[in-house]
């Protein structure tokens, strides 16, 4: 049996491992035509399963992560572009992107308005000597924010 093995990445760890059998190797009238292309990869198996989920095409995840982009044959027989998935930019579902949306919201909120809220208070402190509990904007940007809650 001649069958031509090649790997890219570490065969030891398979972190990221992508191989290409030839298998026509055996048969001089199918070499190099029956080639077979794996990639096995440990780290993001959740983002590449998404994008198969989404549509993308499989030679786009390939070229993701193994790319000839100078070699005409592995070109046209990927016959796309790479996938622009990274990540950061991973494709989730609906549910996990109104997650994501909800945490992003929540995060911005506790960061953002304590700081403004907190300058407005020693601003009126430093300008007229009003403490927190007596100041009557305060006040009414809570009764405001509890307005809001008794209409949901």
């Amino acid at each position: 049996m001649k069958t031509q093995n090649k790997y890219i990445g570490n065969r030891t760890s398979r972190a990221r491992l992508f191989r290409a059998y030839d298998k026509g190797a055996d048969n001089e009238e199918l070499k190099d035509i029956l080639v077979r292309y794996e990639l096995e990869t440990r780290r993001g198996t959740k983002v590449i399963a998404r994008a198969v989920v989404a549509g993308e095409k499989y030679g786009a995840i390939m070229r993701r992560y193994v790319d000839f982009p100078g070699n005409a044959t592995w070109c046209e027989i990927m016959d796309t572009e790479p996938a622009h998935m990274t990540h950061e930019e991973q494709i989730l579902s609906a549910h996990e992107q109104a997650v994501n949306r909800s945490t992003s919201r929540w995060n911005w909120l506790q960061s953002s308005i304590p700081k403004t809220v907190k300058k407005a208070l020693l601003e009126d402190f430093t300008l007229s000597g009003t403490l927190p509990q007596d100041n009557p904007e305060f006040h009414a940007f809570l009764r405001a924010i509890m307005a809001q809650l008794d209409k949901v």
